[in-house]
C-alpha cells in the first residue's frame, strides 16, 4: 500500500512540477495513471487498516486536487476559445466566398 501512495506522490509532484507547461494529453495521461493508482489504493484499503501516516499522506495529496482542476479548467477554456474562433474565422470566411458556379452571371437593374 505504500508502494502506491508513493507512486501517486510522485505522479503527482512530477505532474504538478510541469503545470505551467502541460498540454492537454499530459493532463488525459496523469488522469489515467492517477486513476489506476487510486483503484489500487481502493482495494487495499477495503482489505487492511490504514495507518494514521498513511491517511496524512493521501490527505496531502488530495489538497493538489484543486490545483489540478483549476489547469483542467484553463485548458478546457483555451480550448473552447479556440473552437469558438475557429466557428468565426469559418463563418465569416463562408461569406465571402463566392458560392455560385463560374459559369453563372449576375444581372444589375438600375431604378
Amino acid at each position: 500500500m505504500n508502494s502506491y501512495i508513493r507512486e501517486l506522490e510522485e505522479l503527482t509532484l512530477h505532474f504538478l512540477s510541469r503545470l505551467d507547461f502541460i498540454t492537454f494529453e499530459d493532463v488525459e495521461e496523469f488522469v489515467e495513471g492517477r486513476q489506476k493508482l487510486i483503484g489500487f489504493l481502493l482495494a487495499e484499503v477495503v482489505n487492511y487498516n490504514v495507518s494514521s501516516e498513511m491517511k496524512v499522506k493521501i490527505r496531502a495529496l488530495l489538497e493538489f486536487d484543486s490545483v489540478i482542476y483549476k489547469k483542467m479548467e484553463e485548458l478546457k477554456n483555451e480550448a473552447m476559445d479556440w473552437i469558438q474562433k475557429r466557428t468565426l474565422i469559418k463563418t465569416q470566411r463562408n461569406a465571402y466566398e463566392n458560392p455560385y458556379s463560374s459559369e453563372s452571371f449576375l444581372l444589375d437593374r438600375r431604378k
